[in-house]
């Protein structure tokens, strides 16, 4: 019987109790199973509000933690920056285990005040095999995240200006230093290779599901016509959504959305404001932060799920909708092509009346939806997340197993 690793996790930047993003689900997700299973043994840096979270998501007892000071929100750059001096100051004192490849450093996000701990552990000690995650490349300023997949510039956005030069300076140390990298989407790949990083170094997770919790919720009344689940943010599109569903009302006039999700305050006062202006709000109900059993229930009692995202890799709610038997519609994004490749509607980018009369066609002809939806749940079933934990642990494997062997033979 193989022995099993040791999983030392620096989650700084683990979603708070109630939210929950994507990096901070592939974490739980994989780690619940290896530690079950007995994989590995695993411990998790992280503050103690961020360690409710693992709390919450029924993490083993098996998984240790340690102390760390809690990082700041996602756009405090500057907070991040001090943050991560501070953790890498932090990280000359942590002890990951042994110093030998089957200790794998895990630095469960791009931020720095993972990426930075991770790359001072790295260089204490050298054999440990460091695991960089990356699941989202920010789009270029000059194009923004509606723009991304369009020739040609428009104005700098400032915001994403510095996001951008934030995570150039991560990428440049994981890309220099770290062993694996754990991606989202096939197409990412492209980055890494520009590095000359070779390919079997690199792993498309694309997020996942729980196909037996979900397929195990009772099936529910058709409460909502639409249902979006995700961040209230521009790259979800959420802007996009209410003029969608406007579109969608003025012919169908009892339309209904359940809106699953929760932002920045800024975001979600445009959202309610956008609802306000278009006087939907008696047609979407704001339901905030689902999970588990409650957010399956209201993807069972909706006939088509909205995925409004402007720029993504993936998104995992729409294949969570997918798994539940809910046709999604979506704008042809490349990477989407990629993450799902049936059981859905494509309509061309930022055409919102062609989504919105994509939407009105599922919701009106049931064969097609029927058709789609046996079509998104035969995909779903593919995108399980024990399936997942066992090929990202077979890569850890065997690129432990190449990097113990190359050490023996140097």
């Amino acid at each position: 019987m193989t022995p099993p690793l040791s999983l030392y996790v620096l989650g700084s930047a683990i979603s708070e109790p109630g939210t929950l993003g994507g990096d901070t689900r592939i974490l739980l997700e994989l780690v619940r199973r290896w530690a079950t299973w007995g994989a590995v043994h695993a411990t998790i840096v992280t503050s103690d509000a961020r360690r409710e979270t693992c709390t919450q998501y029924r993490l083993p007892e098996s998984v240790a933690y340690e102390p760390c000071p809690d990082a700041p929100g996602v756009w405090s750059f500057a907070g991040h920056l001090r943050a991560a001096m501070s953790l890498r100051h932090l990280a000359s004192r942590l002890d990951p285990g042994p110093d030998r490849p089957e200790t794998i450093v895990y630095s469960a996000s791009d931020f720095l005040t993972d990426v930075l701990p991770a790359a001072r552990l790295k260089r204490r000690f050298p054999l440990v095999t460091w695991m960089a995650s990356r699941f989202l490349f920010v789009p270029s300023p000059f194009k923004g995240w509606r723009r991304s997949y369009d020739r040609g510039v428009s104005a700098p956005d400032p915001l994403l200006a510095v996001a951008s030069v934030y995570q150039r300076c991560a990428f440049s140390l994981i890309a220099r230093r770290a062993d694996l990298f754990l991606i989202t989407n096939e197409v990412d790949r492209v980055h890494f290779r520009r590095r000359g990083i070779a390919p079997s170094r690199v792993w498309p997770v694309y997020g996942g599901v729980d196909f037996d919790e979900i397929s195990s919720t009772p099936e529910q009344p058709p409460l909502y016509d639409g249902c979006f689940v995700g961040r209230i943010s521009p790259q979800k599109g959420v802007l996009d959504l209410v003029d969608i569903w406007a579109r969608v009302r003025a012919r169908k006039k009892d339309a209904r959305l359940a809106l699953i999700g929760s932002g920045h305050p800024r975001f979600e006062r445009e959202l309610r404001d956008a609802m306000q202006a278009r006087d939907l709000g008696d047609s979407i109900d704001l339901l905030g932060f689902l999970d588990g059993p409650a957010k399956h229930r209201i993807y069972k009692a909706s006939r088509v799920f909205l995925h409004t995202s402007v720029y993504d890799n993936y998104g995992m709610a729409a294949c969570e909708a997918m798994a539940a038997g809910v046709p999604a519609v979506l704008y042809d994004l490349p990477p989407l092509r990629v993450a799902y490749p049936q059981g859905c509607l494509r309509t061309p980018r930022n055409d919102r009346q062609a989504f919105a009369d994509a939407v009105l066609r599922l919701i009106q002809e049931r064969e097609t939806r029927e058709r789609l939806g046996a079509e998104a749940l035969a995909w779903a079933r593919t995108q399980d997340w024990d399936r997942k934990a066992r090929e990202v642990l077979q890569f850890i494997t065997a690129a432990v197993a190449a990097r113990v062997a190359s050490r023996a033979g140097a």
